[in-house]
This record gives structure tokens, sequence and C-alpha cells, in this order.
């Protein structure tokens, strides 16, 4: 699909849609990172999952890594997640992604703790089941039960 250039703010104001986030290698990507002053977050948390990934040895405990992504709406948090999750699986990582506002209805419920990790849960078995991915972790055979495990 070729996209016209805006010419006027009103033409750029239409264009743009901030509650679309854009797929990870979407033309209209634009890198901020010089403008922002930093690296680009969806590689440099990239590097941070792989190196405590591959930087925990067999045996060893592992701090895994979490992030919180912050900002106004609009701002590319989906978008930089979107690239983050591409990144992540060319790295030969299992990445679960959902959409919240999708699977809860956010704005007329509450959703406690616990709806979160069961949607969790089912997202993880859902997508790693439809992967047919054989866990590697060096637990699965020293905790695996010789009967019923079932591998991801």
């Amino acid at each position: 699909m070729t996209r016209t250039i805006s010419q006027t703010p009103a033409e750029a104001y239409i264009a743009v849609n901030p509650d679309e986030a854009l797929p990870s290698g979407d033309a209209r990507y634009v890198a901020l990172d010089a403008v922002r002053g930093a690296r680009n977050i969806a590689e440099s948390l990239r590097d941070l999952v792989t190196i405590r990934e591959r930087g925990a040895g067999v045996g060893e405990s592992r701090d895994y890594a979490r992030f919180l992504v912050t900002g106004h709406r609009g701002c590319g948090k989906t978008t930089e997640l979107y690239r983050l999750q591409d990144l992540l699986v060319q790295a030969a990582f299992a990445v679960v992604y959902f959409d919240a506002e999708i699977e809860f209805d956010l704005l007329n419920q509450n959703v406690d703790w616990w709806s979160i990790l069961l949607e969790i849960i089912w997202q993880v078995d859902e997508q790693l089941s439809n992967r047919r991915t054989t866990c590697t972790s060096p637990m699965t055979s020293a905790t695996a039960p010789s009967s019923g495990w079932r591998e991801w």
C-alpha cells in the first residue's frame, strides 16, 4: 500500500492514529533514538534478556529479567514491544504475547490480580502448545515425572 506524504497539519492528523500500534517492520516506524538520547529500547531490552539467560550456568539460580514499560497513550510502547518480540524470536526465545485490552473488558470490569495470573497461564499454555516446542531446561530431566509430563 502506497501512502502519500501529508502536506498540511490537518492531513497529518488524519493520517496518524495513536491507537494503532505499528507491527514490527512497518515502513511508518521512525527511530527516534538520536532525539531521545538513548539506544533503541527494544534492542536494549533484547540484550538484557539475552545476557541474563545466557549468563546463568547449569545449576545456578537465575535472576529473570523483568521490565516495566510506561508512557503516555500513543508514545510507542506497544510498537516497541512488537519489535522486542521479533528480536527475541530471532534470538531463539519463545515469546508469549497477548493484549490485555482484548482479553479483559478494562473499561467495564475490575480486573483482579488472579484474573491476570490465570490469563497468563492460559496464554502460555495455548501459545506454546501450538508451537510444539520442546523445553530444554536442565530442570525438566530432574523434576519431570516419568509419565504424564507435558513438553512445550
